[in-house]
């Protein structure tokens, strides 16, 4: 790892390194803050206007309302007298109207106009008016009408009058249920307006009022400009006898020039500032740059190995400290690989070294393309190197990785135009089985890697026998595996599913069963494990699968419609893709892929790689339908039953035995059953061995079960047998 290669963990050296870059990200921020400041002020002044509009216009309201009410208790007078005496005289009619007229400046007539004959009218003889000319019958006769049907008071206009904008206030007069006609009241708009404060010099000018009809709605503005209603505007209800007027202020256009001259010159402070400030943040890192850059040289020179760009032995065995700790914590193994080139020394000697130097530098390249990036490489002196491989907990794994770093480095390399082939030994040593220190540890892989070249070089030792042994063993065991599936040792079995609800065999669970000619029946927990470390399981997986579509094929003879479930191991996932072969090899067997379920395990969605969920997920978008097996034992978190791709949810059998006299697996499989109900997930539960347990298991609303109650697992041939028993009723069912 080059300096380049390996910058400093801290974001804020980053900024260090590039003084233009400090002076921006300076520059960036401090102009942020004063545009928050500006917007902080700019809504502070547009607030502090609408405070003081609002403040005005609930005056104005409250006055004017008083005026209005005033006006209309007024017209109440006259009512009331003109309701007891119909056929007043016109001397005392004028001299009621002005006594009543005395008490406001704003009423300039009042009239009674009388019903004859049906209809109102003013100039029959009886009507009366005093203070302005007779009302236009025409003209109103929309709110005469209002006024009648609704028996209330209605107030019409402003219409100019004399050459004022005047209101009228309309009221009918009625005894018992006849009409007798009607008073009128004339209100002096524009004075009624200036008493109440409309034009006072407090307010700023874009002052409007306009009519709301009686659902709300906006109707005529009568006064100031129709566009002071936009939605910054403060804007008021000002309820009337019988009506409603809306009152509004726009404040954006008030005071708008002085409060953007201010904000202007805000703005250009605010720039100025900025710039200041990002000019002493360019010359403070520039100057912090060169140092920081003399101290990193510094430590890199101390960490890093010059040739190479790998870690040095001094940082290495900090890591390697590091690696103890943390392991230690979480009771984990990691392995440590020593890589020793053989007869280096020769290529020196034969084709200098600079040939050697360009050796080494191409070998660490390969190292560090090979390992992954949670493991560590390091150089620790002339051709030795290490590598640290954090989780490393199967033997088998680590000596399959050995040997292909082996394969790996052992190719020819090419050094100044020649063709080079040098081998390597490599020995292991593993935390804490082989060594419970850095020294130990790291001195035993060293013992190993010369045991390697004392037995000739070019091979892969392990410290620790008994680990040897392991590997050797597993070996042994894959290459039987193989040799099985090619000579058709292995075979079969289903065990049914049952639906609690309807008592059907609706499903089934593929399980597979190897007969060694030597060793005789072997347990799959006995070669799963082998299988999943080696990668023979995806020799099995492909077999299971294309042997369940041919078995398949025999039970659509038979009649029987029925879902499989498969299972499949994480590995089988990788590499990417594998998904695809899959789904051709169903397709090709014409099986209708709702028809297969693939049983996973909850680690699947625990290991932080989303290409097995990507795949699921493209596989269920194309029918496929998935299970997760042994649910409980694992993580169980809701998040992924949520969010990935599971149809089914199968409860681990250890939860299930312990159903009846075991309170917390009780609750367990309860609380589990409900989760699957609330995320629309099938809940089938393994292990039911007798009618207690699916009693118990019926209460809680489970799905499905499986288990010796129902049926062991059982070849191709006995289960189509088993299926058409059982749905002809000839089967009873009774505890394993």
């Amino acid at each position: 790892m080059t300096d380049e290669t390996a910058p400093s963990s801290n974001p804020f050296r980053a900024f260090i390194r590039h003084p233009l870059l400090s002076a921006a990200a300076v520059f960036l921020l401090s102009f942020a803050l004063c545009t928050i400041l500006l917007f902080y002020e700019a809504n502070r002044l547009k607030s502090l206007r609408q405070y003081n509009a609002l403040t005005e216009m609930l005056a104005i309201k409250a006055r004017l309302e008083g005026l209005m009410t005033s006006n209309s208790m007024m017209l109440s007078g006259l009512h009331t007298n003109v309701m007891l005496e119909p056929n007043m005289e016109a001397g005392k009619f004028e001299m009621l109207a002005k006594g009543l007229m005395g008490h406001s400046t704003q009423m300039k007539g009042l009239s009674w106009i009388p019903v004859v004959s049906g209809t109102l009218k003013l100039d029959s003889g009886q009507g009366r008016s005093q203070g302005h000319p007779a009302l236009d019958l025409e003209v109103f006769e929309s709110a005469i009408n209002r006024a009648i049907d609704s028996r209330r008071l209605v107030i019409a206009g402003p219409d100019l009058h004399e050459d004022k904008l005047c209101l009228y206030m309309l009221l009918p007069v009625y005894q018992v249920d006849v009409l007798l006609g009607m008073v009128v009241g004339v209100v002096d708009h524009s004075a009624m307006l200036s008493r109440a404060g409309v034009d006072s010099p407090n307010l700023p000018e874009d002052v409007a009022l306009r009519w709301l009809a009686d659902d709300g709605s906006p109707a005529q503005v009568f006064f100031g400009d129709a566009s002071s209603f936009s939605r910054s505007s403060v804007q008021l209800n000002i309820e009337l006898p019988n009506a409603r007027w809306l009152a509004a202020v726009d404040v954006d256009k008030s005071n708008w020039a002085s409060a953007g001259f201010r904000l202007a010159m805000a703005a250009a402070f605010g720039l100025f500032v900025s710039s200041l400030f990002a000019l002493a943040a360019y010359v403070v890192a520039k100057s912090y740059a060169r140092r920081e850059q003399a101290v990193q040289s510094a430590n890199y020179r101390a960490n890093y190995d010059a040739l190479t760009g790998l870690i040095n032995r001094n940082f290495f065995s900090n890591q390697l400290q590091q690696a103890i700790n943390s392991h230690t914590r979480l009771k984990r193994k990691f392995s440590l690989m020593f890589i020793d080139l053989d007869f280096f020394k020769q290529v020196n000697d034969t084709w200098g070294h600079r040939a050697g130097d360009e050796l080494l530098q191409e070998l660490a390249s390969r190292l560090m393309g090979f390992v992954r990036k949670s493991d560590v490489v390091a150089r620790l002196a002339g051709d030795e190197f290490v590598v640290l491989m954090h989780d490393a907990e199967s033997a088998t794994q680590v000596d399959l990785l050995a040997n292909r770093i082996l394969g790996y480095l052992n190719q020819p390399y090419d050094i100044a135009g020649q063709k080079l082939s040098v081998s390597c030994s490599i020995g292991i040593a593993v935390f804490p089985d082989d060594g419970q220190t850095a020294e130990a540890i790291l001195s035993h892989s060293d013992t190993a890697m010369y045991a390697a070249k004392r037995a000739g070089r070019n091979r892969v030792t392990f410290f620790n026998d008994a680990m040897r042994d392991e590997a050797q063993y597993q070996l042994l065991m894959h290459n039987e595996i193989l040799n099985g599936i090619e000579h058709n040792e292995f075979d079969v079995f289903y065990q049914p599913i049952m639906h609690i609800d309807s008592g059907d065999v609706t499903k089934c669970e593929a399980l597979i069963r190897w007969r060694h000619p030597e060793k005789g029946f072997i347990p799959p927990n006995e070669f799963i494990g082998v299988a999943e470390n080696t990668g023979a399981i995806r020799s099995i997986g492909r077999w299971v699968l294309e042997r369940v579509c041919k078995d398949y094929k025999q039970w659509q003879l038979a009649g029987l419609d029925i879902s499989v479930s498969i299972n499949r191991s994480v590995s089988e996932f990788y590499p990417a893709g594998s998904h695809r072969e899959w789904e051709e090899l169903v397709s090709s067997h014409g099986i209708d892929p709702e028809k297969i379920i693939f049983e996973i395990t909850e680690s699947l969605f625990m290991d932080g790689n989303e290409s097995p969920v990507d795949e699921l997920k493209q596989m269920r978008s194309n029918g496929f339908r998935f299970a997760i097996d042994d649910f409980g034992t694992g993580y169980s978190a809701i998040n992924y039953l949520r969010n990935y791709p599971v149809d089914f949810i199968k409860i681990d059998r250890s939860f299930v035995m312990d159903i009846l006299d075991n309170t917390q697996d009780r609750t367990l499989v309860e609380v589990i059953i409900k989760m699957g109900k609330a995320l629309g997930i099938g809940v089938i539960a393994e292990g039911v061995e007798n009618v207690e347990q699916l009693e118990a298991l019926n209460v809680f609303n489970c799905d499905y079960i499986q288990g010796f109650y129902l049926a062991k697992p059982m070849p191709m041939q006995e289960f189509i047998q088993f299926c058409e028993a059982y749905r002809r009723g000839e089967l009873e069912l009774s505890p394993a």
